[in-house]
């Protein structure tokens, strides 16, 4: 019998800012293996942006908060570029900011995409 995997997720930057969050399904993903975290190096950008910008946080402490993805999970980078073509991208998204996100969940096989987004 095969083992399961973890269903592969993508939080989206409005989760990526709540700390609580981050870290609550950072550890389920990394030391309960429950979830299995995808990014892009674009995800990473926006919340970098919008932590500095908007928050505002130093760009260190935004730079250390986003980067743990990208440490944690170095193997679940996913390029964006590799979505498939046949999918639409503006159909899954009403916000065109949020493409990415929809090009990220398509490109990594995602089965979950958590967001308080509600476009």
């Amino acid at each position: 019998m095969s083992e399961r995997r973890p269903p592969r997720a993508v939080l989206d930057s409005d989760v990526i800012f709540s700390r609580v969050l981050y870290q609550l399904l950072g550890r389920l993903a990394l030391q309960q293996r429950l979830l299995t975290l995808i990014w892009s190096e674009e995800l990473l950008a926006e919340a970098d942006r919008v932590l500095t910008e908007r928050k505002p946080l130093p760009a260190a402490v935004a730079a250390q908060w986003v980067g743990y993805l990208r440490e944690a999970f170095p193997h679940e980078r996913v390029d964006v570029g590799t979505a498939r073509a046949d999918v639409d991208l503006r159909s899954l998204t009403s916000d065109s900011d949020d493409e990415h996100i929809c090009a990220l969940a398509v490109a990594g096989d995602a089965d979950l995409l958590l967001t308080f987004d509600r476009g």
